[in-house]
């Protein structure tokens, strides 16, 4: 089942990570913060951008597999 992760497109190796942060970043796929749906990464982004962090080149991936 495809999962959803939020990644900058500016920098095509940083994902939001699912630690705490301003907010978390990461550059490991695989420590990535993962949704279940492109809504739920959407909301995600929308939250990590009220945290202080515009993300104006921020986009919503599909990752196909869960590692």
């Amino acid at each position: 089942m495809p999962e959803y992760v939020v990644k900058l497109e500016s920098n095509p190796d940083v994902w939001i990570a699912q630690w705490a942060g301003s907010p978390g970043r990461t550059n490991v796929l695989a420590t990535a913060r993962r949704y279940a749906t492109k809504g739920g990464a959407l909301i995600g982004l929308g939250m990590a951008r009220m945290r202080g962090r515009k993300f104006p080149d921020a986009m919503v991936e599909e990752v196909a597999d869960a590692s």
